[in-house]
């Protein structure tokens, strides 16, 4: 049986580690993640260039984090 997974505990959760969200911040798109996987994503995925949100695909030129 599929497990209903409510709004509240998604936003609980890093959608790159998929756990609780450790150091949480926001992207200016609006999606959450913990700051070190965030921060290890776009250094491993565009060294040089814009970044781009793991979710959305949203680019960022100058990537904006948000402490939650």
């Amino acid at each position: 049986m599929k497990r209903h997974v409510g709004e509240e505990e998604q936003r609980s959760c890093c959608a790159l580690c998929q756990k609780v969200l450790m150091d949480p911040v926001s992207t200016s798109c609006g999606h959450w993640f913990c700051r070190q996987c965030i921060t290890s994503y776009w250094v491993q995925s565009t060294p040089s260039g814009p970044s781009s949100c793991p979710q959305c695909e949203t680019e960022h030129l100058q990537p904006e984090l948000t402490s939650i």
